[in-house]
């Protein structure tokens, strides 16, 4: 072994020392520029092709011992990481193989141990994992765990709506923040009035803060479509009372707040009807026309079945009609769409009869059809 490494570290230091003298003598003669910054040592800028892909000479330091030249070549890591993969295709020098149901997915511990904080624990701490080739994943479908491990070797990663949360919950349960972010990012851009509520308990879930805020502000200014949707009408009463309590709610008037909790009353009337009175509480009835009030202490059947309900409304009635000062603040108002549309033009001296529309907002073109 003493004699391998010896004569492994006399051809990477040769190869050192041809590398630095070919480049310092291209340096002399080529066309880059050089500029001194003080005895024995200067910073240079050349460009030098590598295959395809070109590698950056990026300082020279001196280190005492004359100047050295650091060299960036990119294409290096490609190389490395495609080998890597290549090993582990073939089965060569794998050291470990993550066991999931019944399939066995071989792999290098070095290369999950620097991908994933988990594993890193695992395999560097003492644990049994660390002396076994052999370690069951559980919790995890064997899938996403391929998903993962061929990310480990290649930084690619495949994402649809089928797979987005399971691979987002396994790379949070293997700190794999990279991962975690890019499927923060997909559910990002998938956020609908259907969906978005969905999404925003499942990256509470997840302890994805930024999705989360997101997914809620979309909630919040987009309250009446949200409203309407079947995700509205299966929130829990905790989540409607604390959702409509919201100075943020971006709504035309009380009034849609007000039908939103009687639709979701009105899904399951059985069990929610005894909620109905805690619920009502958080509308801002005050903010209700009278005339509307009145309807509904007369017309709603919700409210006619629950005697503590239409005691509330007839108490608000009251208070309005004495003009009783309002309680509660006034939500924010309505949240208006900036649109920008662009008609025809010409193109190649000819006119256009393309219409097109630009969201400010959402930061989208969308074309809107052509003229007549």
């Amino acid at each position: 072994i003493s004699k391998l490494n010896r004569h492994t570290s006399l051809i990477l230091f040769s190869y050192i020392n041809m590398i630095k003298t070919s480049s310092l003598t291209s340096l002399a003669s080529s066309n880059n520029a050089c500029t001194s910054a003080s005895p024995g040592v200067f910073a240079c800028s050349m460009e030098m092709e590598t295959g395809s892909n070109i590698a950056s000479i990026l300082t020279e330091v001196d280190c005492g011992l004359g100047s050295l030249v650091e060299y960036n070549l990119s294409e290096f890591r490609d190389d490395v990481f495609k080998m890597l993969s290549r090993l582990r295709a073939h089965r060569n020098l794998t050291d470990v193989q993550l066991v999931v149901d019944i399939q066995a997915v071989h792999a290098h511990k070095v290369v999950l141990a620097a991908a994933s904080p988990y594993f890193n624990a695992m395999f560097t701490s003492g644990l049994k994992e660390s002396d076994t080739s052999r370690v069951r994943l559980q919790g995890v479908s064997p899938d996403i765990v391929i998903s993962l491990v061929h990310f480990m070797y290649s930084g690619e990663l495949s994402i649809n709506e089928h797979i987005v949360c399971p691979l987002l919950s396994a790379a949070s349960m293997y700190q794999m923040k990279h991962v975690v972010n890019a499927c923060c990012r997909f559910l990002e851009d998938q956020i609908e009035a259907n969906n978005v509520i969905g999404i925003c308990n499942f990256a509470l879930q997840q302890g994805c803060t930024e999705l989360h805020t997101k997914a809620t502000t979309f909630i919040e200014q987009n309250f009446s479509e949200v409203s309407t949707t079947d995700e509205f009408l299966e929130l829990t009463g905790s989540n409607l009372a604390a959702l409509i309590q919201k100075d943020e709610l971006n709504v035309p008037d009380e009034e849609a707040v007000y039908n939103a909790v009687m639709r979701w009353v009105a899904h399951r009337p059985r069990d929610r009807r005894a909620k109905m009175p805690s619920i009502l509480k958080f509308i801002r009835c005050h903010y209700l026309p009278p005339r509307f009030l009145s309807d509904q202490m007369s017309n709603c059947n919700i409210v006619k079945s629950i005697p503590a309900c239409k005691e509330y409304l007839a108490k608000i009635f009251t208070e309005l009609s004495l003009h009783k000062p309002q309680v509660g603040g006034v939500r924010c108002p309505p949240k208006t769409m900036c649109l920008f549309h662009l008609v025809g033009g010409y193109s190649d001296r000819k006119s256009q009869s393309a219409l097109y529309c630009y969201d400010v907002d959402k930061n989208t073109w969308a074309e809107l059809g052509p003229m007549e």
